[in-house]
C-alpha cells in the first residue's frame, strides 16, 4: 500500500468521523430533556470500542467458518484466544498495534479468492450494521435519568466510533505494511504481487490442512511467485514456508540458507513472530548447524517464552536442546513425550506429519545417549581419578 493511498484514506477517515460526531451533537441539541454527561460518559466509549471489536472479529470467524476457513486464534484488545492441546486458552498480548485480529487458515482450495473476499468484507458489514443500530437509541433518550443518560452517552460515542471502525477497515490502508480489510479487497481487485503471494500461501495451508506434508505440495506455490520487498510481511512468511519445505524434503543445505535469510529479517518482525522464529533458530543450532554456543544464547534469552508456550514447535526445540546440547537423556525424553502428546491433537495434518518426522530424528539422538546410570558412573570415575592425581 503506497503512502499516497494511506494519506488519502487517513484524511477521509478523519473528515467523515468528525462529520459523524457533529451530526450526533446537532441531533442531540434539538431533542428536549437530554440528560447531561455523567459517569455514563466514562464507560460508554470503552463499551463502544469493545462492541465494535467483538462484532468485527466475530463476523470474520463466523463468515470464515461458513466459507471454508478455520480460526487459529483471535485477539480482542489485550487478550489472545487460541487452542492448544485441544483446549481453548488465552494469553495477555501486552501493547498492540491492532486492537483486534482473527488468524484464519483455509481448509479447502476451491474458489479461495471468492471465499476470502467474503471474509474480508464481513467485518466491515458488521460494523456498519452496528453503526445503524446506535441512532435508534436516540428515541429512548427521554426515559428515566439512568436509562437516558447511559443511552445518550452510548449514542454520542458509539455512533461516531462505529463509523470510524467502518471507514478504518473499508478505506484501503496499511499499518507497518500490515493491510486492513479494505487494502486486502483492493489487492484482490488489482491482483497485485502481495495478493498473489498471499493466495499462493493460502493454497499451501489448505493442502497442509488436507493432509499433505510441505514437500508433498506442488513446488509452484513456494517458488513460482513474484519477488516481494524484504520488509513486506508476506516475504518472511513465504521464506518460512520454504524453510519447512526444505526440512521436510531433507534438504539441509537450503534449509540452513533459508533460515539464515529469515534471521536477517528480524528487524521487520513483530515481537510474537520473532519469538517463533527464534524457536526455529534454536532447533537449527541444535540439529542442523550444531552451533551449541548460539543455542545456549537463544535458550537464555527466550527461556520464559519457551517454557510458557507449550506448542509442539517449542517442545521440539527444547527436546533438541536437551538431547544435542545438554546430553540429558532423562530430560530430553520427558520433553519428547510431552511433544508427542501435544502432537496427538495437532489440527493441521500436513504439519503434523512434518513434526513427527523431526521428532523422530530427535528420538534417534536421544536413544543414542548413555543411560543416566552410566553417565553418573563415568562422572564418579573422572572425579576419583582427578582426586588421586591431585594427591
Amino acid at each position: 500500500m503506497n503512502n499516497k493511498t494511506n494519506v488519502l484514506s487517513d484524511v477521509l477517515l478523519m473528515v467523515i468521523t468528525c462529520i459523524a460526531v457533529a451530526a450526533t451533537y446537532l441531533f442531540a441539541v434539538k431533542v428536549e430533556n437530554i440528560p447531561g454527561f455523567s459517569w455514563a460518559t466514562l464507560i460508554s466509549m470503552p463499551i463502544a470500542v469493545v462492541l465494535n471489536t467483538v462484532f468485527h472479529e466475530a463476523a470474520h470467524m463466523i463468515v470464515g467458518a461458513a466459507n471454508g476457513f478455520r480460526t487459529i486464534s483471535v485477539r480482542f484488545l489485550w487478550f489472545r484466544f487460541y487452542k492448544e492441546g485441544g483446549r481453548t486458552k488465552f494469553a495477555l498480548t501486552g501493547a498492540f498495534d491492532q486492537i483486534g485480529e482473527a488468524e484464519i487458515i483455509p481448509v479447502k482450495k476451491e474458489n479461495i479468492e471468492k471465499r476470502y473476499k467474503k471474509v474480508a468484507l464481513s467485518g466491515i458489514i458488521a460494523n456498519a450494521i452496528l453503526a445503524c443500530v446506535y441512532p435508534g437509541l436516540a428515541f429512548l433518550w427521554g426515559k428515566t435519568w439512568f436509562e437516558g443518560s447511559l443511552l445518550f452517552a452510548l449514542t454520542a460515542f458509539g455512533f461516531p466510533i462505529s463509523v470510524y471502525y467502518v471507514l478504518s477497515n473499508a478505506l484501503p490502508m496499511s499499518l507497518d505494511l500490515v493491510r486492513n480489510d479494505g487494502a486486502i479487497l483492493k489487492g484482490i481487485k488489482d491482483n497485485d504481487d502481495v495478493t498473489k503471494v498471499m493466495f499462493s500461501l493460502m493454497n499451501v495451508h489448505a493442502e497442509l490442512y488436507l493432509g499433505k506434508s510441505p514437500a508433498e505440495i506442488d513446488k509452484k506455490y513456494y517458488f513460482d511467485v513474484p519477488q516481494l520487498p524484504e520488509d513486506e510481511p508476506f516475504f518472511t512468511v513465504l521464506l518460512n514456508n520454504r524453510y519447512y519445505y526444505y526440512l521436510d524434503a531433507g534438504d539441509t543445505v537450503n534449509a540452513i540458507k533459508t533460515a539464515e535469510r529469515i534471521e536477517s529479517l528480524t528487524g521487520y518482525m513483530s515481537k510474537s513472530y520473532l519469538k517463533e522464529t527464534r524457536t526455529d533458530e534454536l532447533y537449527n543450532c541444535c540439529v542442523l548447524t550444531k552451533d551449541f554456543k548460539k543455542a545456549d544464547d537463544i535458550t537464555e534469552d527466550y527461556e520464559k517464552y519457551l517454557n510458557k508456550v507449550s506448542s509442539v514447535k517449542n517442545l521440539r526445540a527444547k527436546a533438541a536442546y536437551a538431547a544435542y546440547v545438554l546430553k540429558d537423556k532423562t530430560l530430553a525424553e520427558h520433553i519428547y513425550y510431552g511433544a508427542e502428546e501435544a502432537l496427538s491433537s495437532y489440527p493441521v495434518e500436513g504439519l503434523k506429519k512434518l513434526e513427527e518426522k523431526l521428532l523422530n530424528g530427535i528420538k534417534e539422538e536421544i536413544d543414542s545417549l548413555p543411560e543416566p546410570e552410566e553417565t553418573e558412573k563415568e562422572a564418579d570415575e573422572n572425579f576419583t581419578g582427578t582426586t588421586e592425581a591431585d594427591k
